[in-house]
């Protein structure tokens, strides 16, 4: 009988957990250092490509969601080195292509994906894709500890952007000599 209420009670919590989403806010806490080198650069239009934006997937049967996934890329990308309101030499436009987490056995894992068009003046637009990941202990699958992971992962992300923004604009120190 023990057995039997034991039982039920686990399912019964299992269902209660599953109907309970997790909401992530837009709030970005930068974990990476910046390198110093700073290049200015003005962000432009910011798109969700993803299939359901609201949709970031699902962690120990909890449904992961957001209200405004683009102001959490967008406060992410504005800690990168250089990176100024008014108009810039350097326009980046960025399109999340993936945001999503889901479990493996006792882990979470987190996937932020965006696409990069960088436009100069005089130049052709170019385009570049970064991943950024996370993969750690699911502890308790709450709100704070999901926020983190995909802070973490765009975080990754962003320390890819960086090296390539120097690059950019040390080509337009070039070209202006």
């Amino acid at each position: 009988m023990t057995l039997r209420i034991g039982l039920l009670a686990t399912a019964l919590l299992a269902v209660g957990c599953a109907s309970t989403p997790v909401s992530l806010g837009d709030e970005f806490l930068q974990e990476h250092s910046p390198t110093g080198s700073s290049c200015a650069f003005s962000l432009g239009i910011l798109s969700d490509s993803r299939r359901d934006p609201s949709d970031f997937g699902s962690l120990a049967n909890r449904k992961v969601q957001s209200t405004d996934p683009l102001a959490w890329m967008r406060n992410g990308l504005k800690t990168l080195p250089g990176y100024q309101d008014e108009l810039a030499p350097l326009q980046v436009d960025a399109e999340l292509l993936m945001a999503y987490t889901q479990s493996q056995a006792t882990s979470k894992v987190v996937n932020v994906v965006a696409r990069l068009h960088y436009r100069q003046a005089n130049q052709q637009t170019q385009s570049r894709t970064y991943r950024g990941s996370n993969t750690a202990i699911n502890w308790a699958s709450s709100e704070s500890e999901i926020q983190s992971a995909f802070n973490n992962a765009l975080n990754k992300l962003l320390l890819q952007i960086e090296p390539e923004l120097s690059a950019r604009c040390g080509s337009n120190k070039a070209e202006a000599t």
